[in-house]
């Protein structure tokens, strides 16, 4: 996780513990990344948690697959785990586009950073790079939680 906000106006004559929205937004962005790295990282061993408690479990592939709730929960990790890399791959691309958008013309780019300032505009992302990067973390917190709920319904079967 990331360390805690520093202190840059120890003597608070602004009020506040950042020295200016941009130091604030800056510190936003970062927490964010910080934690959403944490979800990847976290919902991959869970997945992989998943997979090794059923194969623990059922002995095997033919038991396991004797077991609906079971089979169910491998289901659902491994086709969890292809949508997250295929809209990984998908997000990559969908962020080269925008830096050769940018490249193209830095005009344009400056004068677009402009018009959103201020704004919930996603800028410099796009909305679908917004909506995919939402649906990426759904699916990555959901995923996993659910196997396990499908595992748990297979011990009790």
């Amino acid at each position: 996780m990331p360390d805690a906000p520093k202190i840059t106006d120890p003597e608070g004559s602004k009020g506040g513990i950042y020295a200016s929205p941009t130091e604030a937004t800056s510190e936003l962005r970062e927490y964010f990344k910080g934690w959403t790295t944490q979800l990847t990282q976290r919902s991959f061993e869970m997945s992989m948690a998943v997979i090794a408690a059923n194969w623990a479990v059922f002995g095997g592939l033919n038991a396991l697959l004797a077991n609906g709730w079971a089979k169910a929960s491998l289901v659902t990790v491994v086709v969890g785990l292809l949508a997250t890399l295929v809209a990984t791959w998908g997000m990559g691309e969908l962020l080269r586009h925008r830096i050769t958008y940018a490249e193209k013309d830095p005009e344009r780019w400056s004068r677009e950073c402009d018009e959103t300032r201020g704004t919930a505009d996603p800028w410099p992302f796009t909305k679908d790079i917004d909506l995919l990067g939402t649906t990426l973390r759904i699916v990555k917190t959901f995923v996993p939680i659910v196997a396990g709920i499908l595992f748990f319904l297979a011990l009790a079967t």
